[in-house]
């Protein structure tokens, strides 16, 4: 992976996403152009109930896809003309794009943290009954953005800081992450919310996720994820037979 500089990053995922608005990406499982982090946590969750969930999904759906990469590449577009002049330290919330082993991915962090031309930091919200508890979905997520800005070309480092803020609800989410600073995260459990915080390893990142990714280029079946969940899916009938 090529490290860029900030602006040479941002113009290779704009590149990507109007790639893909005009449909030059089509060639997933489900005739996906691309997915998304979001999508690879569910996929940890139960890969079965996501691909059930894609099979009766309608073609206006499906066309929203290429609709939001156009959109995202006017977003990215407007996050490139509002760089600071000066790049010691500023955050900025934008679209990532890039292609990591044959699968392009395509999403927006809550925030992107640069210091002294280095990503130090990306950072998810999430509102969620658990605070204190980090998922494998949600590492899954926060490796996925890690690669997919790796991939892109942003320079991140062995410095780089994974942080999830998790709260339980909309209020005490906004007030943790205004209290945030980034460049200096520590993990942290508090009345209702929590921060999580992991290290950037690439070689650990590909190694969680990609065996998500093979399952969108056609390498493996999908697996099914039983356990008490399953008495309240909607597809738990399909899945018996």
């Amino acid at each position: 992976m090529e490290s860029l500089g900030l602006e040479e990053a941002i113009e290779r995922a704009r590149i990507l996403l109007e790639a893909v608005s005009r449909g030059e990406y089509c060639c997933l499982r489900f005739g996906l152009p691309y997915v998304t982090p979001s999508l690879l946590a569910s996929q940890v969750f139960c890969e079965k109930k996501l691909e059930y969930s894609l099979l009766n999904e309608s073609e206006d759906e499906k066309a929203k896809r290429v609709s939001e990469a156009r959109k995202l590449v006017e977003v990215l577009l407007e996050a490139r003309r509002h760089l600071p002049r000066q790049l010691d330290r500023f955050t900025l919330s934008f679209p990532v794009a890039a292609v990591v082993e044959g699968v392009p991915i395509i999403g927006r962090p809550h925030a992107v943290y640069f210091e002294d031309g280095h990503v130090a930091a990306i950072v998810l919200g999430k509102i969620t009954m658990r605070p204190s508890k980090l998922y494998d979905s949600d590492r899954v997520k926060l490796y996925a953005y890690a690669l997919t800005l790796a991939y892109a070309g942003f320079p991140l480092t062995s410095r780089t800081r994974l942080v999830l803020v998790a709260a339980k609800d909309n209020k005490k989410l906004i007030d943790a992450l205004s209290s945030l600073d980034p460049g200096s995260a520590r993990p942290f459990r508090g009345d209702g919310a929590a921060i999580h915080v992991l290290a950037h390893d690439v070689h650990v990142e590909l190694e969680t996720v990609s065996n998500l990714l093979a399952y969108w280029k056609g390498n493996r079946a999908s697996t099914a994820r039983q356990g008490p969940w399953c008495s309240s899916c909607p597809f738990r009938e399909l899945c018996k037979n």
